[in-house]
C-alpha cells in the first residue's frame, strides 16, 4: 500500500559545484552544493511544474526552491510525485510512496521518467526556456538516493548535467549551441546512475544542438544572465554557439575542443551584437563571409612598426581607449604592423625576440580583444630592401646573391614567427597573422622569376612555423601578401597547400595622388587628365587580379590603402570619393579594406592621420570622420541600387552640384 510520506529536502549554494561521490550519498548530511556566479534577477515562470531559482543572500547566490515545486520518487513500483510544502533553501516535500527502505529521487518531475535497478532514464530538453539569471528547471536534472534514518528520510541532490553559462549584453531571438563535427551528444533521452558521481549520458538517438528560446510571451531574449544545460562529456571538435539577431542575421563563436563535467559550470562570457564579429572568421566560413566580418578594418600604423620604440615616429602610446573608440565609430578589424628588428637579442639567424617587446604586442593585441575587434600582425619593417638595418636579415637582394644568406633567411623567419606563434597560440579566431609586408626588391618594379621562387619559399616557412606550434594555431586563418604587396604580382604567388590561407595586397594607386598631394583631383572626369586612364575602371581591373584566390576559397583583404589628407574642400571632396569608390569596388568584389593610419595631424605627403592613437579622439575631425562614414556605408551596405557605378555617377565632385559635404547614404 502507499503510505504518506514527508521528506525534507536541503540545497544550499556555495562557491563551486562539487560532484556528489557515494560516501556522500551514504552519509546523507543534507547538503548539496552548487555554484552560480555574477548579479541575478530571476523570472519564474508561473505554468512550471518545477520552479527551482537562483537568489541572491548577503552576496551569496543561493538555490532556492518555491512551493509547488516538484520532484519524481521512485519506490521501485511506480514513479511519485512529490511537492515543496514551502519555498526556500531547505523544504518538506509532500507526496505518497509505497513503504519500502530506499527511494531513488528525480528532480525535476517528469511523468515519463522510469527507474531500472539504480539508474533512471529521463529527458534532457533540446528547447529549454530562458529564465533572466537562472536556468530552465526542466532542465538541470539532479537525482539524489534516500535511505531511513533516525529522522526519517532526507536526501541530497547531485547535479547530472553541466551548465554552460552565458552573459548578453543585447537581445536575441535565440541562441543554439551545438557540438562540432560528427560531435557529442547534448541533449534528449538520458540515463543517470544514481550512485558514485552521476551523470547524464545521452542514448545514442540524442540531439547534438540546444536552443534557448525566450519564455512566452517574449519574443526575444532580453539583456541578461542565462545557463543552458548539457550532457557532460568530451566534445572533441568544440561546440558552436549561434545567435540569432532581431534583424533576421545570424553570428556565431567556436570554441576547440572541450570538456563539460557533470556538476559544472562553464562560461562563455559575455555575449553582445558588437561583440559577435570576433567569432564570424569562422574557420569554416566562404570568403565572402570572411570579408563580411572583417567588414572596415584600421591601420595602427607608425606605431609598433617603429625600429626602436613605439612613440619613435611620434605617436603617444597606444591606448584601451583607442580600441574603444574605434569600435564605436565602425571599425572591425585592425591591422597592427609589428617590426621586429629593433628588439632581437641572440646570434642570428637564431635571433628571438626580447620578452618586453613581445608582451607589448601582445597587451595591444589584447586591447582589441577586449573591444571586441578582429586584429592582425605581421613581420613588417623587418622586410625591406631600401637600407638601413632593414637590410640585416629579411632582404630578397641578399637571398638571391647568396645561397648561404638565403639559408639563414629562412632559418630566421623559422625562429621568428615560431616564437610569435608560441606566444598567441592560445588566442582564438579574432587574431590573424601575416607573414610579411611589401617585401620588394627596392626597385618598386615588379620582380622577375628568381625573386618570385625565393619569396613563394619564404611563405611555406612562415605557414609550417606556425602550424607546427599547434594549438589554435593548427587552424587560425594565415595572411600571405602577393610579393610587393601588389595585385600585379597576385599571379606569381603560390599558396601552400593549407585550407585556412587568406591573400592580402595592398592599394594606393595611382602613387602620386595617394601618397602625395601632387595633385587633388582624381577620376576619369577630373581636370587632372594624368589620371583620368588610371581611374575608376583602373580599379576594377587591378583588383580583379586577386579574384583568382576567392574562386579557390581563400579569403582576400586589402591590408592598406590610404589617401593623403589635403585640408582643402575640393581637395577633400575628391578624397573622400576615391575612398568611397575603392571601398565599394572592394566590397563588391568580397575584399575587406583596411584603412592605412599614421596618426599625422598636418596635410600633405604622407599624412593619414584619422585618430589619436592614445586618446581616440579625431584627427581633423571635419575631413576624417565623413571618409570613415562613407567607406563604413560602402563596405556594409547590402542596398543593390549602391553600386560602384552610382558612386562614380552621382557622388563625384566632378558632377555639377555635387556636394563637398555629402554625408553617408541611409540604407
Amino acid at each position: 500500500m502507499k503510505t504518506s510520506l514527508k521528506m525534507m529536502l536541503l540545497l544550499l549554494a556555495a562557491s563551486g559545484f562539487t560532484a556528489c561521490n557515494e560516501d556522500n550519498d551514504i552519509s546523507y548530511d543534507g547538503v548539496s552544493k552548487m555554484v552560480f556566479s555574477g548579479n541575478t534577477v530571476d523570472v519564474v515562470s508561473q505554468n512550471s511544474i518545477s520552479k527551482s531559482r537562483i537568489v541572491k543572500e548577503n552576496g551569496q547566490l543561493n538555490v532556492h526552491f518555491e512551493s509547488g515545486d516538484a520532484v519524481s520518487v521512485f519506490d521501485g513500483k511506480s514513479n511519485n510525485i512529490f511537492t515543496a510544502e514551502q519555498g526556500g533553501a531547505t523544504s518538506n516535500f509532500i507526496g505518497e510512496a509505497h513503504d519500502v527502505e530506499n527511494y531513488y529521487v528525480l528532480y525535476p518531475y517528469q511523468a515519463e521518467a522510469t527507474l531500472s535497478g539504480t539508474t533512471v532514464t529521463a529527458t534532457l530538453p533540446d528547447v529549454q526556456v530562458a529564465r533572466d539569471g537562472s536556468y530552465d528547471p526542466q532542465a538541470v536534472l539532479s537525482v539524489a538516493h534516500a535511505v531511513k534514518n533516525e529522522n526519517g528520510f532526507s536526501f541530497s541532490l547531485c547535479n547530472a548535467v553541466s551548465l554552460l553559462k552565458i552573459v548578453t549584453t543585447d537581445n536575441f531571438r535565440k541562441i543554439v549551441v551545438e557540438s562540432n563535427g560528427s560531435g557529442y551528444p547534448m541533449a534528449g533521452e538520458v540515463e543517470i546512475a544514481i550512485s558514485g558521481n552521476p551523470a547524464a549520458k545521452v542514448k545514442s538517438n540524442g540531439s547534438k544542438s540546444i536552443s534557448l528560446v525566450p519564455p512566452a510571451p517574449r519574443t526575444e531574449l532580453i539583456p541578461g544572465e542565462y545557463y543552458i544545460s548539457l550532457a557532460p562529456g568530451e566534445y572533441s571538435k568544440g561546440i558552436k554557439l549561434t545567435f540569432y539577431l532581431v534583424n533576421g542575421e545570424t553570428a556565431s563563436l567556436s570554441t576547440g575542443a572541450v570538456t563539460f563535467a557533470a556538476s559544472s559550470n562553464v562560461f562563455a562570457g559575455n555575449i553582445g551584437e558588437d561583440k559577435l564579429p570576433i567569432y564570424n572568421l569562422d574557420r569554416s566560413s566562404s570568403p565572402a563571409d570572411v570579408a563580411k566580418a572583417l567588414g572596415l578594418g584600421w591601420n595602427l600604423g607608425n606605431q609598433l612598426d617603429c625600429p626602436d620604440y613605439e612613440t619613435q615616429w611620434g605617436n603617444p602610446k597606444a591606448t584601451q581607449e583607442l580600441f574603444n573608440a574605434l569600435k564605436a565609430n565602425g571599425i572591425k578589424t585592425v591591422r597592427i604592423p609589428v617590426s621586429w628588428y629593433g628588439h632581437l637579442v641572440g646570434n642570428y639567424p637564431e635571433c628571438s625576440i626580447d620578452d618586453e617587446w613581445l608582451n607589448r604586442v601582445a597587451e595591444v593585441v589584447d586591447y582589441a580583444k577586449v573591444a571586441g575587434l578582429n586584429a592582425i600582425i605581421n613581420i613588417h619593417h623587418d622586410g625591406s630592401a631600401n637600407g638601413g638595418r632593414c637590410e640585416h636579415w629579411l632582404n630578397i637582394n641578399n637571398a638571391k646573391n647568396n645561397n648561404e644568406s638565403g639559408f639563414q633567411i629562412k632559418i630566421q623567419i623559422e625562429h621568428l614567427w615560431t616564437q610569435i606563434a608560441e606566444k598567441f597560440k592560445n588566442y582564438g579566431n579574432f587574431l590573424i597573422f601575416e607573414g610579411f609586408n611589401e617585401i620588394h626588391n627596392g626597385s618598386w618594379n615588379e620582380g622577375n622569376d628568381t625573386e618570385y621562387k625565393i619569396y613563394n619559399s619564404w611563405v611555406k616557412v612562415f605557414v609550417n612555423a606556425v602550424r607546427n606550434t599547434g594549438g589554435n594555431n593548427l587552424n587560425r586563418w594565415l595572411a600571405v601578401n602577393t610579393f610587393q604587396a601588389s595585385p600585379n604580382t597576385a599571379n606569381k604567388l603560390e599558396l601552400p597547400n593549407d585550407n585556412h590561407l587568406m591573400v592580402s595586397a595592398h592599394y594606393y594607386s595611382p602613387v602620386d595622388y595617394t601618397l602625395k598631394p601632387t595633385f587633388s583631383q582624381w577620376g576619369d572626369r577630373s581636370s587632372d587628365d594624368i589620371f583620368t586612364t588610371e581611374a575608376e575602371g583602373w580599379v576594377k581591373d587591378l583588383l580583379g587580379n586577386l579574384e583568382g584566390f576567392i574562386g579557390q576559397g581563400h579569403p582576400v583583404y586589402i591590408g592598406e590603402v590610404g589617401n593623403v589628407a589635403r585640408g582643402t574642400a575640393d581637395g577633400e571632396a575628391y578624397r573622400r570619393y576615391y575612398l568611397e569608390y575603392v571601398a565599394r569596388v572592394m566590397h563588391e568584389k568580397s575584399m575587406a579594406p583596411i584603412l592605412w593610419d599614421n596618426g599625422a595631424e598636418d596635410f600633405g605627403e604622407e599624412k593619414h592621420g584619422y585618430f589619436n592613437h592614445g586618446t581616440g579622439a579625431w584627427i581633423n575631425e571635419e575631413f576624417s570622420k565623413p571618409i570613415i562614414q562613407l567607406m563604413l556605408d560602402a563596405v556594409t551596405s547590402d542596398d543593390p541600387n549602391y553600386t560602384s557605378d552610382y558612386i562614380h555617377e552621382h557622388r563625384n565632385p566632378a558632377i555639377s552640384g555635387y556636394d563637398v559635404n555629402l554625408t553617408p547614404m541611409k540604407h
